[in-house]
């Protein structure tokens, strides 16, 4: 599963002490937006400059043969313009989480699940999920969750 939305938003405000650049979107949602220090080029954003905001999501499910356990790993990288360039930046998280399966009841299409800090979570399981009666108890769930933001100053 994947979503992409992409806005363009105005610069509203800048506090260029605090490092944030307050932004409007164009249904009026109002975002403040911590810039990291290794932006070099904050000197060039205005007021009134306007931003292209594109953000992406993608979420995959996978069922597997027990093995390692329950577990959770997290990584991240974020690239910036160099100094002079055009103000923007991207920066991409990903996640992944393995939990065990510990119960599945297959007429009410409900998974029963036990993560890596030994929570416990019953979740509903869509009717387009595929080969659902096969799941058993035992098998881990791998979830793979990883979202991008990428920020451009529009030159017009």
């Amino acid at each position: 599963m994947t979503n992409e939305v992409e806005v363009i938003a105005t610069v509203e405000a800048i506090d260029r002490d605090q490092r944030v650049v307050t932004m409007r979107g164009p249904q009026g949602r109002v975002v403040d937006v911590k810039v990291p220090p290794e932006a070099q080029n904050l000197d060039q954003v205005e007021v009134g400059d306007r931003i292209r905001v594109r953000y992406l999501e993608g979420l995959a499910i996978m069922v597997e043969p027990a093995g390692g356990g329950p577990s959770a790993s997290q990584s991240g990288t974020v690239r910036l313009a160099p100094k002079g360039a055009t103000p923007g930046g991207v920066a991409v998280q990903v996640r992944q989480i393995r939990a065990r399966v510990d119960a599945v009841d297959h007429a009410q299409r409900t998974v029963t699940l036990t993560g890596p800090q030994g929570r416990t979570v019953t979740l509903p399981v869509d009717p387009s999920v595929e080969r659902f009666d096969q799941v058993k108890p035992g098998d881990e769930v791998v979830v793979a969750y990883a979202e991008s933001l990428a920020l451009s100053l529009v030159k017009e």
